[in-house]
């Protein structure tokens, strides 16, 4: 009977955590018209209710971003074009604007958008929903902020303080690390494995990370712009195609699939330069590789129930 007792009461505290269910649980996900699972897929019912949370919160928290947020004017992308210079002859870059529980880092010359250690989780994702002033950021910065509100939709401040005394503990050094290094470890375990690459969009599921590039001389052609890939997160599915949604003007209408999105950064490849062909730009993008994070629905389940 006390066994009986645990099961029950661990079986409410995971559907707590995942939401009441399609009609409140998941408002945003319910109300885009998408579905949850690709042409003749089927899925585990728990593993199906982990994603759509997922989706609902990515799709929560890029609501807001593509609705507050801009790019910056002027963006270097890293060292190796550190030497360029902007408009004025000056170095540098616009900074982003984003709110105090968030900072920006510089590591290995790349400029990062990561939350503060020191400030609860929770609050790094409520801010962000409720910041008074634009923000200012690009793609990369957008897709962390929707990462860690993915991360914080399942754990709460004293899980995650729980998963970081654990990590330390495990592994040498993990204390001593950058906070960004932190979160990825932590990410890893407890949400996303960035260790794959694709170029077969079948396998694609709900709630994945994904980072499309675009024309491999972009950056050559348009050093300060900004279409050089896409970071994207897969919302669900209409009809055959899966659904991503991204960070920009071209998810101002909602998510696109995947040829939606190499079409536009052909475009902006092509746009400004009339002596290259459209379809020759739209070639060489299709031939990037693909990089896919898989939501860990394995590690998720086991950590809630414990």
């Amino acid at each position: 009977m006390f066994k009986k007792l645990i099961c029950l009461g661990m079986m409410f505290s995971f559907s707590v955590v995942l939401g009441s269910g399609d009609g409140e649980g998941f408002p945003f996900f319910k109300n885009s018209g998408l579905a949850s699972i690709g042409p003749c897929r089927t899925m585990d019912p728990v593993e199906n209710q982990i994603r759509r949370k997922a989706a609902n919160t990515i799709l929560e928290i890029y609501d807001v971003l593509n609705e507050r947020g801009s790019f910056p004017e002027t963006f270097i992308l890293s060292g190796e074009f550190s030497r360029l210079k902007n408009q004025e002859g000056e170095f540098g870059q616009e900074p982003f604007v984003i709110p105090n529980s968030w900072e920006m880092v510089v590591l290995s010359g790349m400029q990062r958008v990561v939350p503060r250690e020191s400030s609860l989780p929770s609050a790094c994702v409520r801010d962000i929903k409720e910041y008074a002033r634009g923000l200012v950021i690009e793609c990369r910065a957008a897709s962390v902020m929707a990462e860690f509100s993915v991360l914080c939709a399942f754990y709460s401040d004293a899980q995650l303080s729980l998963i970081k005394s654990d990590l330390t503990s495990r592994y040498a050094g993990f204390a001593s690390e950058n906070f960004n290094t932190k979160l990825k470890t932590i990410s890893s375990h407890y949400l996303y494995d960035n260790s794959a690459s694709i170029s077969d969009f079948s396998v694609v599921e709900l709630g994945d990370y994904f980072y499309i590039s675009g024309h491999p001389d972009y950056l050559k052609a348009h050093p300060f712009d900004y279409a050089r890939g896409e970071n994207l997160y897969c919302i669900g599915f209409k009809k055959r195609n899966a659904m991503f949604i991204g960070f920009g003007p071209l998810f101002a209408d909602g998510p696109k699939t995947v040829e939606q999105i190499q079409q536009y950064l052909a475009e902006a490849y092509v746009s400004p330069q009339k002596d290259l062909e459209y379809q020759e730009a739209l070639e060489k993008i299709k031939e990037q590789p693909f990089s896919h994070g898989k939501i860990l629905c394995r590690n998720i389940k086991k950590a809630l129930r414990l």
